[in-house]
């Protein structure tokens, strides 16, 4: 049937009209034939059915963008016969000018089989810049025409023009507002899946439920992208001391009291605290550059072994001016080692940092630093003791030089206990004081932060 439509099956670029390609997509009942690409492909004598979507493709184009089609790829084809187009083959006229557009319905019927556009093979061009689309419309002004633009330029015909007709209908060069794909989710299941910010531990396969179950069946995703652009997205929950009432109404009781207090004040205080070093384990963690497959060298791993390899336990203080004494614990520390540790190291440490007349000393609510003997003995030796709320590691800027030394000791790599002892000494030594003295002028913001978030553990 579809070669006594063309004369007999020939192939050459006469034989066949125009209304031959509508009528050939459309069986004798006037149904829509679904399998028309492979017999109008076999017709006119083409090796792939990507030709006959290229038609299609191009003279909607054509039409739409108002480009005469001598212009395009009749020319191409007329200049290039080894490798046939689809325009000569189908015995368009080099001066049709779409007037007429039986191909335009047969771009219609394709639609309504197929429901989707045919993809072009032609790569998706880089879009112009701004300026240049400036240029266009002022090169338009001038009294310059489209095919004289698109020369200097360097821009084709088609794009220029579709540039200023944009111009002249909405005074713009700019892109205009792009419909997109309709999203799958409505704003009601939108507002269902934001109730995550109540209930953060909700996982993406719960709102797939939740959803489902209203009606709307979606991936996981979908769920991350539309959480996304609500502003929320997954991550690791941060490990935070327990705060019980008691202990958020002290914090920020402290805050208060000491939110107006001057940096001079804060200056005259020792802060300490202890820590452990492990020689293996997670403080070692760091980032190295390394090649695709690389990720087992040697240079590029951090040994681990069972239990972190050993640790250290250190007991340090620093003020505004500076570090100061860092000692190793190399017992379990008790009530009597610390007031041992305290009277060894602290006085020495104010004087070394020349702290003013009425420093205070801080240190945080260890039962060893709250017990009876320790206060009595700080009370003997005449040291002011900053009160301090319990759970407040974030108030101590302390904890800022503990993780700068962890990370100065993982990179240095040391092998054994005494290595790890000797580089910490040495690290701690080379903290710079312009550091130590930020962390304490700064102070307020941490107080600022602990009443801003309602008593609550801060980023600090």
């Amino acid at each position: 049937m579809f070669a006594s439509r063309f004369n007999g099956g020939s192939t050459h670029a006469n034989l066949c009209q125009r209304d031959d390609v509508a009528s050939l997509l459309m069986t004798s009942s006037g149904t829509v034939y679904t399998g028309y690409t492979e017999d109008l492909a076999a017709c006119l004598g083409l090796s792939s059915l990507r030709v006959v979507n290229q038609l299609l493709h191009r003279w909607r184009s054509a039409l739409t963008s108002g480009e005469h089609v001598q212009l395009m790829d009749y020319q191409i084809a007329k200049t290039n016969p080894a490798e046939e187009g689809p325009f000569p083959q189908l015995d368009i006229a080099p001066d049709f000018d779409g007037s007429e557009g039986p191909l335009l319905e047969c771009w219609a019927v394709r639609e309504m089989a197929f429901g989707q556009t045919p993809n072009s093979t032609m790569a998706k061009t880089k879009e112009l810049s701004k300026d240049t689309r400036n240029k266009i419309v002022d090169l338009h002004q001038a009294g310059k025409t489209e095919s004289a633009i698109g020369k200097q330029l360097g821009v084709k015909k088609s794009t220029v023009g579709a540039i200023i007709r944009k111009w002249k209908t909405y005074k713009t060069t700019d892109n205009l507002p792009r419909s997109g794909a309709p999203r799958k989710i409505s704003p009601r299941g939108v507002k269902m899946i934001t109730t995550v910010s109540k209930n953060p531990r909700t996982t993406r396969g719960d709102l797939v439920n939740d959803l489902q179950r209203a009606g709307t069946k979606v991936a996981k995703a979908t769920i991350s992208n539309t959480l996304c652009h609500q502003g929320l997205k997954s991550c690791s929950a941060r490990r935070v001391p327990l705060l019980k009432p008691v202990h958020v109404r002290a914090r920020l009781k402290f805050a208060r009291e000491h939110l107006d207090d001057a940096e001079e004040d804060w200056e005259n205080v020792i802060w300490s605290d202890e820590t452990k070093i492990e020689l293996f384990g997670k403080n070692s963690t760091c980032r190295v550059w390394r090649r695709k497959n690389a990720e087992l060298h040697p240079k590029n791993t951090i040994p681990t072994v069972k239990h972190g390899g050993g640790n250290i336990m250190l007991w340090g203080c620093f003020s505004a001016k500076g570090p100061e004494r860092l000692i190793r614990v190399k017992e379990r520390m008790n009530g009597a080692m610390y007031r041992e540790i305290l009277s060894k190291n602290l006085l020495p440490s104010a004087r070394a940092l020349k702290m003013r007349r009425g420093w205070v000393f801080q240190h945080d609510n260890d039962p060893k630093h709250t017990a009876r003997a320790t206060k009595e003995w700080l009370h003997k030796k005449h040291f002011k003791v900053l009160e301090w709320p319990s759970q407040s590691p974030d108030l101590n800027p302390i904890e800022n030089l503990w993780r700068e030394l962890k990370i100065r000791v993982a990179q240095r790599q040391p092998q054994n206990i005494t290595a790890l002892e000797e580089i910490c000494m040495e690290e701690w030594a080379k903290l710079p004081a312009t550091v130590c003295k930020n962390l304490v002028v700064t102070y307020r913001k941490r107080l600022t932060s602990v009443i801003a978030n309602k008593g609550y553990i801060t980023k600090y």
